[in-house]
């Protein structure tokens, strides 16, 4: 294996945390570091650091010993990206000199200096991007935040040409529609899915044999993930179809208001908040104890938990948005108005009517997340990587 005898180097937005000299870090992106780290011989990872005192809800530990890290401060906001962009495009460029291949991640303007940094130093590079700024760019008023949304918009906008000129001739890997429609005529660009279940998750058939009007969705609870179109949607479906419930799985800034809603809209008894879910055998018996999994978000890249409700053989479906529509196939059954609760209801209603398709959607589900699980996915990147090489 060529990777094995070489150094990488990464470049990326993730944060680790250090808390009593070991090192922590949160989501897919551990399973990613663990799989680099044992792929090539050693990794330096130039990231956002800072030491804690505790570890963090839902963070673990980074236990791989040949990696080093390259501390960038903790940047919470586009000014502190700015203020530190000078120094951090030094610490960048002194992190590519020991390596031989250099990762950057993106949308993230550490990918982009890294990507810098590699052709300075005439290193192999290649991206991985899992998301379009350029939408950003487009969706953001220039009236946000008292005329700050002009300064934002330009940001972006200077981020996009930034990395199209960097990414031409590259190797990437695009997480999601838009990032690869974007740069496929540009670059040697392939589509891949963000994963986060691995084989042992996949059941070889769905766990649960009745449909019991159960609905399941899983994600922060934020504006965009749009959890509240569900609860308005739970008490529209109650009052045409009684006995549908709702689980809702995760924790976010929105969690306050959530719960009032469904107390006001008298739907509380209906509605069950888990809080946050470690990724592990409770979250797995969450998925095996629904019938529907719904993600009604405005605006996803290629979301993991699409694809773990698949891998468990739920019928999955989500707002009608580019990323997430490719993922389901542009079946219209499964796609709704993610602003529009009474048109979920209606197309939820539609798929309880035909439980003779239920067995169909299941081995269809099953069957795509064993091409998308951690080890597929890392494999694929790996192959492609060992070409370039």
């Amino acid at each position: 294996m060529i990777a094995s005898e070489n150094r990488l180097c990464i470049y990326t937005v993730k944060k680790v945390l250090e808390v009593d000299k070991k090192k922590y870090t949160y989501g897919g992106f551990g399973d990613y570091l663990t799989y680099m780290a044992k792929s090539f011989k050693s990794v330096n990872l130039v990231s956002q650091v800072k030491k804690a005192n505790e570890i963090p809800q839902g963070w673990y530990e980074i236990k791989e010993s040949n990696i080093d890290y390259i501390w960038l401060p903790h940047m919470k906001t586009e000014l502190d990206v700015w203020i530190n962009m000078i120094p951090n495009f030094f610490r960048c460029y002194r992190a590519a000199y020991d390596c031989d291949l250099v990762h950057a991640r993106m949308p993230d303007w550490t990918g982009i200096l890294g990507v810098i940094s590699a052709n300075l130093r005439n290193k192999k590079c290649f991206i991985s991007i899992i998301a379009d700024w350029r939408i950003e760019a487009e969706r953001t008023s220039i009236f946000k935040k008292f005329g700050l949304g002009l300064l934002l918009k330009i940001h972006y906008y200077f981020y996009d040409f930034w990395e199209r000129m960097l990414s031409r001739n590259k190797l990437v890997f695009a997480q999601g529609l838009t990032p690869y429609l974007k740069h496929k005529n540009s670059s040697k660009c392939f589509f891949v899915y963000s994963s986060a279940h691995y084989q042992k998750d996949i059941l070889l058939e769905k766990r649960k044999k009745t449909f019991s009007k159960k609905i399941l969705t899983v994600g922060r609870l934020t504006g965009i993930k749009n959890q509240s179109v569900l609860i308005r949607s739970l008490q529209y479906l109650n009052t045409i179809d009684d006995g549908w419930t709702l689980e809702i799985v995760g924790a976010g800034p929105k969690l306050n208001e959530l719960q009032d809603m469904a107390l006001k809209l008298d739907v509380d008894r209906h509605v069950t908040f888990h809080g946050m879910v470690s990724k592990g055998e409770k979250l797995w018996s969450i998925y095996d104890n629904n019938d529907l999994f719904i993600l009604p978000s405005l605006s996803e890249g290629t979301p993991k938990v699409i694809l773990e409700a698949m891998a468990r053989g739920l019928i999955v479906m989500s707002s009608n948005i580019e990323n997430l529509a490719h993922t389901l196939n542009n079946d219209s059954a499964l796609l709704f108005d993610c602003n529009n609760h009474i048109d979920i209801a209606d197309k939820i209603l539609n798929v309880a009517k035909h439980p003779d398709r239920f067995a169909d959607y299941e081995q269809k589900n099953i069957s795509f997340s064993k091409k998308t699980t951690v080890e597929a996915q890392n494999i694929f990147l790996i192959n492609k990587v060992e070409e370039l090489m």
